[in-house]
């Protein structure tokens, strides 16, 4: 396990599903109209995916600027679903 973690595949597998998701629930409400609008989840799945990717950072010994910094993005991006929230949208 540990040595997937290491190598990136395990997290990078996690990233790329976030990102079929995403393609998935956009493509569908295009399509059909049915579901959440994409400006309700995507903040929250790129935060996600940014969260992953800091983690791959940590793992790899990256600068810890490097890592506040994407940590304060994934934030930012949760802030703005939140926005959203309270706007009612």
């Amino acid at each position: 396990m540990e040595s997937l973690l290491q190598s990136g595949l395990l997290l990078g597998v996690i990233t790329a599903l976030i990102a079929i998701e995403a393609i998935i629930l956009v493509r569908r409400f295009r399509s059909t109209g049915k579901g959440a609008p994409p400006s309700r989840f995507v903040s929250n799945l790129a935060a996600g995916a940014v969260l992953m990717v800091t983690v791959q950072l940590a793992l790899w010994d990256a600068s810890t600027l490097l890592i506040l910094s994407a940590l304060s993005l994934a934030g930012m991006l949760h802030l703005s679903e939140f926005k959203g929230y309270w706007r009612g949208e």
